[in-house]
């Protein structure tokens, strides 16, 4: 049996990142820049108010309590056209562009509306040159750049962006995946079982978690024999980036009809040290990257997460590839029995952020993963792991 480290490495050896491809601005999220993006504008566009108050002249005000005439408004979309000139002042708004002639502004709340005309104010405080006004290109100049290629974008660059006037970004894209699902046994759910078969449920794990990374997903279902899912194989190495299986890569022999198919191309079939999830495919069909996971549906997760989760990220130029574990304390002890494997146990944060396992069942049955955010690393060199002892845990669906 292979380590997971080794397979992991080969894995990611066979990922290349993905070529760049224009987006637009709502659809780049988690997207990665494929290079530095420099602004075409200032940011602000222009000079403008950054309270509601009166747009003045500074030495109009420098001697307070002072008396102005009001001569106009500045609003958001519709600047004052006129000038003001000494002894006066304009009504301006937030985000409204700064009137000709005035140097700085007077917040409404250091105003005093003067009782006997309605077209002056009293000014109370003097605000200093330059108080409360944005200055054009004071957060970015045209010409400059504002996001380093590699960046993963985020709700909040993006809406930097858009008010730089950026439409469309370069990034590296989410790959294509198509999920080949085979099985005779396998019934979609709202159908009825016949005597022998299950309900489906490996595509819709795999297309959420692919659909939680921006992967573009497909499903194709072939017949569960050997010429089907080659030719099957075949055309989808000309269309998708990944191909992702589930099942047929065990020790059945002629009944493992994936396991037979994959034998025409770069495919190596292999065992891997941990539990679950110890059979494993990966390499390249056609154009695209294949991985032929267990059928059992944890051992599903356990895969996706070990395998095809850091290849994916490499492939969106996503750094690092691999998720950074993080260490927790547990709740319970956690015992095994040591069969040289890696074993990859579900867990759970409790009421006292503390870590226990979700379940004991099978890599026949998702459940405890259903309720799990993490799963713990167990080596075979160890027995026992005690109440409270610190361990290394790996996040699930990140």
């Amino acid at each position: 049996m292979l380590q997971l480290q080794q397979v992991r490495q080969r894995v990611l050896d066979l990922a290349r990142v993905s070529d760049a491809r224009t987006l637009r601005l709502e659809s780049a999220a988690g997207r990665v820049l494929a290079g530095e993006v420099i602004s075409g504008f200032d940011y602000p566009l222009f000079d403008n108010s950054a309270m509601d108050g009166f747009a003045v002249r500074c030495e109009d005000v420098e001697q307070v309590p002072v008396s102005l005439e009001v001569v106009g408004v500045s609003s958001a979309g519709h600047p004052f056209r006129g000038r003001i000139e000494s002894g006066q002042a304009a009504r301006i708004l937030t985000g409204a562009p700064m009137v000709d002639g005035a140097d700085c502004v007077v917040p409404v709340e250091q105003i005093q509306q003067d009782p006997n005309d309605a077209g002056r104010v009293t000014v109370l405080v003097d605000p200093g040159e330059g108080a409360h006004v944005r200055r054009r290109g004071e957060v970015v100049r045209a010409g400059s750049p504002v996001l380093a290629g590699g960046t993963q974008l985020n709700p909040g660059h993006l809406g930097f962006l858009s008010s730089l006037g950026v439409e469309n970004v370069e990034v590296v894209p989410a790959p294509r995946v198509v999920i080949l699902s085979t099985g005779d046994e396998l019934v979609g759910p709202g159908s009825v079982p016949g005597p022998g078969q299950i309900f489906e449920s490996n595509t819709t794990l795999l297309s959420s978690m692919l659909g939680g990374m921006g992967c573009d997903v497909s499903v194709v279902h072939a017949l569960d024999d050997i010429d089907s899912i080659a030719a099957e194989l075949q055309r989808l190495g000309t269309q998708a980036d990944v191909i992702i299986s589930t099942g047929g890569v065990s020790m059945g022999g002629e009944y493992d009809a994936l396991r037979n198919a994959v034998e025409s191309f770069d495919v190596d079939v292999v065992q891997v040290a941990i539990k679950p999830a110890k059979p494993f495919a990966f390499g390249r069909v056609g154009d695209a990257l294949m991985f032929g996971l267990p059928g059992n549906p944890a051992s599903v997760v356990v895969s996706f997460e070990l395998f095809v989760r850091p290849a994916l990220r490499k492939m969106a130029a996503l750094e690092p590839a691999v998720v950074p574990t993080f260490k927790g304390v547990l709740g319970a002890d956690v015992s095994r029995v040591d069969d040289g494997k890696t074993h990859f146990i579900p867990m759970r944060r409790d009421a006292d952020g503390r870590w226990t396992r979700t379940g004991t069942h099978g890599s026949h049955a998702v459940s405890p993963f259903a309720d799990a955010s993490a799963m713990m690393a167990f080596e075979p060199t160890r027995g026992l792991i005690e109440e409270g002892s610190e361990v290394e845990l790996i996040p699930l669906w990140t």
